[in-house]
């Protein structure tokens, strides 16, 4: 018995090691928050999501803040009425070093149709213009039920 080690359950477990070394501090989550406030005061519902790695259209992305932004009806809603707040959340997370996508939800998922950044594996939005024309695009961001912007710091690789 003398061999047998005694220790708690997760004594060693960080819960906050995940976003620890990120340049995601709480001082930019809370101005994010803060920028979403507006949308918020505007019947809009803003959720706000951190992950290691996901998905986000073609690429696989990683230090991933994702928001997703949707009326508290069920109505369709144009994205100039969130525009403002994403170019906004853009504008004071790109001297940071974030990429950002954005995607509106369509038929059965979301599908990107702008994004920036320095990543050198950024390429054009990933949008099949054979199947959506420019003028259906506009169109379609007109009577959406959901946008989604999120922000990564690199992308690990592309997905096809």
């Amino acid at each position: 018995m003398k061999h047998l080690r005694t220790f708690r359950l997760f004594e060693s477990l960080d819960l906050n090691s995940e976003w620890s070394q990120s340049v995601l501090t709480d001082e930019v989550w809370s101005d994010i928050s803060d920028i979403l406030l507006e949308l918020e005061d505007d019947g809009f519902v803003a959720t706000k999501h951190l992950s290691d790695y996901k998905k986000v259209s073609n690429k696989l992305c990683e230090d991933v803040i994702e928001i997703v932004v949707n009326k508290e009806s069920l109505n369709n809603f144009n994205y100039e009425e969130v525009k403002d707040t994403f170019m906004r959340l853009i504008d004071y997370l790109e001297p940071y070093g974030w990429n950002y996508s954005i995607l509106y939800f369509g038929e059965f998922h979301f599908i990107e149709f702008e994004c920036g950044g320095n990543d050198p594996l950024i390429s054009q939005p990933f949008v099949d213009w054979d199947m959506v024309s420019k003028s259906r695009l506009e169109k379609i961001l007109k009577e959406c039920h959901a946008f989604k912007i999120c922000f990564y710091q690199g992308i690990d690789h592309l997905i096809n």
